[in-house]
């Protein structure tokens, strides 16, 4: 079947029959979409048997097309994600100017924001390739739960300031934990406003951290300059100091290794 709308979501129903499994498939898509059925059309991209040797239900797989605006988009495409993802949450969207913002509510978000929100950036990130696909213009989506995001970046806002005090207090460049680029961007906005340390960063994705220097510092400089830092290599934040040389049981010890990790990325960007 032709049809001049870009936007679609594939669903599934199972019945007796073909023809009852279709239009379960086209029911469970209005219920997701939230519009009257005049506003759709589909096609049938796939029908199945389901069962041992295929004498169970009928599973029709339907490619339902709407027009809508970017909020529906957005709404529709979560619906169908989570449905995948058997997980559940509410959803409240709001559209205003080139922006989606939508909150989650529900007993799953442990799921849905994932380890340090990686989960959740994920999600963001393809629901908005999916809503933007074949548009003109382009819409920003935000996805945030239980607040996570503002509590997110209050807590790097704090780190950033603790390591900056003891990048100072020790005269050291201390390199962070690796981070997404969004949370490293609040580390480097963050220690701009503190007078007497600067940032850049280092290494190459996933690994890619911030590392946090006294201005004029040896590792700073060469930071700025591309060479090597050599004795100023940043030490990861939570470690010691180093005091020079320590000794154990009775015996000389050697002074400490400079940070493995510290290979200077110094050309790369923030």
């Amino acid at each position: 079947m032709k049809t001049t709308m870009n936007n679609y979501i594939d669903v599934e129903g199972s019945a007796k029959n073909i023809n009852d499994a279709l239009e379960r498939a086209v029911e469970k898509a209005l219920e997701q979409l939230g519009v009257p059925r005049e506003e759709i059309t589909y096609e049938l991209i796939d029908q199945k048997k389901s069962g041992l040797f295929g004498f169970g239900d009928k599973i029709a797989r339907v490619r339902v097309f709407y027009d809508a605006g970017a909020a529906k988009r957005t709404e529709a495409f979560l619906k169908g994600l989570f449905d995948r993802m058997s997980v559940s949450a509410g959803l409240r969207v709001a559209e205003e100017d080139d922006r989606v913002n939508v909150t989650l509510e529900g007993d799953d978000m442990g799921i849905i924001i994932g380890r340090r929100g990686e989960t959740l950036d994920a999600i963001q990130y393809i629901t908005a390739l999916a809503v933007n696909r074949g548009e003109e213009k382009f819409v920003k989506v935000s996805i945030n739960s239980e607040n996570y995001r503002e509590k997110r970046e209050e807590y790097l806002k704090r780190m950033a300031e603790k390591t900056a005090e003891r990048a100072v207090k020790y005269n050291r460049s201390i390199a962070l934990e690796p981070m997404v680029s969004h949370d490293r961007r609040i580390i480097h906005a963050r220690i701009q406003e503190i007078d007497g340390v600067t940032t850049f960063s280092t290494g190459q994705e996933p690994n890619r951290r911030v590392v946090v220097a006294p201005e004029g510092g040896e590792a700073a400089g060469a930071a700025g300059k591309g060479g090597s830092q050599g004795q100023g290599a940043p030490r990861p934040a939570g470690s010691r100091p180093r005091g020079g040389h320590r000794s154990r049981g009775g015996r000389g010890g050697r002074p400490r290794n400079p940070n493995p990790n510290s290979n200077n990325g110094t050309g790369e960007t923030k």
